[in-house]
Formats: C-alpha cells, structure tokens, sequence
C-alpha cells in the first residue's frame, strides 16, 4: 500500500511540472562566423557564441536562500547545459554588459509596455560583447508555483529569436535544483557544429 502511496505521489508531482517553447528558432544570421556551404540548416542553432547575462529571479523557497543566491545558481546551471549539451560557446557578461543587464532587470519588473525595448538593448550588448546571441533568463520562484523563462536575442536583429518558460508547482520544484539549464533549454536546437564555421576577422 505504501509503495502504491508513493508511486501515485510521484506521477502527481511529474505532472506539475511543464515546459513551453514561446518563440520557435526564427532564421538569423551569426555574427561572429561564416557557415560552410554544406553547414547543417539552423535557426537559433547559428548562434552558436552566446552571452548569458546574470538571471534574474525574484523570491525562493521559503526565505531559505537569497534570491541573488538563487540567480547565481540558475545563470551558473544554464551556461553549463548551453556548453555541456547543446555544444554553444558561452561568454560571461562583462562589467559593461552587466551594468546593461540591471537595465534589463527594470525593464522586465516594469511589465509588457516596458519590455518592448528589451531586443534593441540586447542586440546593443551583443555586438559589444562580439558574441552571436544573449541569453537572458527571469521569473520567480516560490510556493506553490515556481516560473522560469529564457530568451535568446540575436546579435545581428532586434527581434526575440527562442524563448521557452517553465512553471512547476508543488514538491517538483525541488528537482529543479542543479538542473535549470536542462528544464529551460531542453527543447533549444543544438549549435552549429565547429567544423562547419569560418571565424569572421573582427575590425581592428
């Protein structure tokens, strides 16, 4: 009987949880490379150098931990499943490209209207940054509903190229702990191969 207890718990607790891809790959362009002409036909997959600025995520469970605590954590487990995985060359944000990311952080607590300007300044720390995309991840995490959502901006556009966002509820959120990166950007296609990119000569 307990282990029938058990059992029904976990298909409960699996059934919480639900990732969205918001933005299927749009064609792009990388920036920082050239495909070869036999290159694999990719949408986000081109952008295969990326900027993770530091996330952005409000609340945590119970008052346990810090909610920068928490962000370090999800910035440090997304760039890890981006490389690991997914095979992208990832770039930390630097002091500038940081400094543009609390500008960002404003934006996405100032709501809809504000974030219309978030693609332009993306894109502009992009190209300062010399990387093909920007990673940016926000939501909050809290009882009983924990929400995450990751976009990717090209370096090259100021449109939203991928975005996905996960909501769990419940004990299932605890499972997210060290494996953000896999439950934001599981569905993410995998970048362009090495092989298959000629590095483009940056102006001096």
């Amino acid at each position: 009987m307990k282990s029938r207890l058990v059992l029904v718990l976990a298909l409960v607790l699996g059934a919480c949880a639900s990732i969205r891809t918001l933005q299927e790959g749009r064609e792009v362009e990388a920036f920082t490379y050239q495909a070869a002409p036999d290159a694999l036909r990719l949408t986000v997959g081109k952008l295969r150098r990326l900027l993770v600025l530091p996330a952005q995520v409000d609340g945590g469970w119970s008052g346990s931990r810090e909610p920068e605590a928490i962000s370090q954590d999800v910035t440090a487990d997304a760039a890890s499943y981006l490389v690991d995985w997914k095979g992208y060359e990832i770039v930390r944000a630097g002091a500038d490209a940081q400094a543009s990311a609390a500008e960002l952080r404003r934006l996405i607590r100032a709501g809809k209207r504000a974030e219309a300007r978030i693609p332009a300044i993306a894109q502009t720390i992009g190209l300062a940054a010399g990387v093909d995309g920007v990673v940016l991840i926000s939501g909050s995490m809290g009882f009983p509903t924990t929400r995450l959502e990751a976009r990717i901006f090209a370096a090259t556009t100021d449109e939203l190229v991928w975005a996905s966002r996960l909501r769990t509820r419940w004990g299932e959120a605890l499972r997210l702990v060290g494996n953000y990166g896999e439950g934001l950007f599981l569905p993410l296609e995998r970048a362009m191969p090495e092989v298959m990119v000629e590095r483009r000569k940056r102006a001096e």
